[in-house]
This record gives C-alpha cells, structure tokens and sequence, in this order.
C-alpha cells in the first residue's frame, strides 16, 4: 500500500539497459528478449503498419520498394526497436531510406505524417484509426509484428514488488499460463491508450 511508481519514457534499448543496470526495475519493452539475464511476460502481439499522409495515396500504392525507400522516413532513434523494425524491413528488400527524420516519440510521428512531411511504422490501432479518419492511407507493402513484454531481472523474479506488477498485469491482461519469457500471449484485442511502441521504465519507492 505504500509503494509509489514512476514512470520513464525511453527508446526500447535504452529502457532495456536501463533494466539491466539497475536504473530501472522493470519496463514495457517491444522486440526480442536476447540478453539472458533479462526475462519477461509476453502481454500481447503487436501490429505496425506502413502508413504515409493521406494525399500520397496514389503515389505509394504504385510505389516499388525503390520509390519507397526514396520518400522521407520518420523513424525513431537508431536504437529504438521502431527504427530496427524499419531497417530490417528495408534490407529485406535491398533497399536503404535516404532521407530519415528522427522522432522520439509515437503521437509526434503520427502528427508528422498527417502533416504531410513523411512515411513510417505506427502500431494498430492507431494506424487504422487515422485511415479511418482519413488522415493517412496505409500501404499494404509490409505488415510488421512484435511482441509488447514487461521485462525485468532474472535474479529479481522474486522480488516482491516485481511479483506484485507481474501479478497485476497477469490479472489484467487475463493471462493464464505462469512463468517467465515464455508467457503464452493472450488473444489479439484493442490496444490501450498507454501500449508503447517506446520503452517505460518502472521504478518503486
């Protein structure tokens, strides 16, 4: 009852370090979990989609990926799990963005697309809602996914303040299976107002 949290917004790798330095207790992370001493609850499947400013409908769906990469990028910093969602996408295709501006966070990219000033990667339903206002068409090029996990030390899964957020977010997110890293995700639902394409970091007092 008398545990205060504060919540930090970082790029994804950054909440990561900040995770395991210690920095931060626990954070909402989105990518792959590739650092041993660091585990997980898988709380759901994210969904990115490519969306560009509502009057270039006709220029990006007869774009190739050539012309794609050619169009000014609105990308996250370089080691944000948005920004490697991009580029991994465009080295699928063999292709580099040769115009990138950089953005930090989700509601400034959204803002800068609609504006008119760029293409990127926004998550559902987000990017869907926008289509649907008509503010931003969505090409049908690329489809990205990734898991939203709340990470914290391996070596502090039973500490009770991570057992007591571990318990709560089980409870609200209706998940069933227990354990760590490998938490089956629960069924695809609306995201909340809070899910972050960035990192939150979490500290207790």
């Amino acid at each position: 009852p008398l545990l205060e949290l504060e919540f930090h917004a970082e790029v994804s790798s950054a909440a990561l370090g900040a995770v395991r330095d210690g920095t931060f207790d626990a954070s909402f992370y989105v990518g792959e979990l590739v650092h041993p001493s660091v585990v997980g609850l898988a709380l759901r499947e994210m969904t990115f989609r490519m969306v560009a400013p509502a009057a270039w409908a006709d220029r990006v769906q007869q774009a190739d990926w050539k012309a794609m990469a050619a169009l000014p990028w609105i990308l996250m910093p370089p080691m944000s799990t948005h920004s490697q969602l991009a580029r991994t996408m465009f080295r699928e295709h063999g292709v580099e963005p040769g115009n990138v501006i950089e953005a930090d966070q989700e509601s400034l990219i959204a803002n800068l697309v609609v504006s008119g000033v760029g293409v990127s990667l926004l998550p559902d339903p987000l990017a869907l809602d926008l289509q649907t206002a008509g503010q931003v068409c969505i090409s049908e090029k690329a489809v990205l996914r990734g898991t939203l996990w709340f990470i914290y030390l391996r070596e502090r899964g039973n500490d009770p303040l991570i057992k007591g957020l571990v318990e709560v977010l089980r409870e609200t997110w209706a998940l069933d299976q227990p354990g760590t890293g490998k938490a089956s995700l629960p069924p695809r639902r609306m995201a909340g107002a809070g899910e972050p394409i960035v990192g939150t970091g979490i500290k207790g007092t």
